[in-house]
């Protein structure tokens, strides 16, 4: 892992949504910069 502990992700809020909050995609970043890696 890039960063130690939990950071929240910060999705790019272009896509979908449940409830009013955007879902997380590929290649979107958490707080500390980190890239997410879809495994699909």
């Amino acid at each position: 892992p890039k960063c130690k502990g939990n950071f929240p992700i910060k999705p790019d809020g272009n896509g979908a949504k449940h409830k009013g909050r955007p879902y997380a995609y590929h290649n979107d970043v958490t707080a500390c910069g980190a890239k997410l890696i879809s495994s699909l």
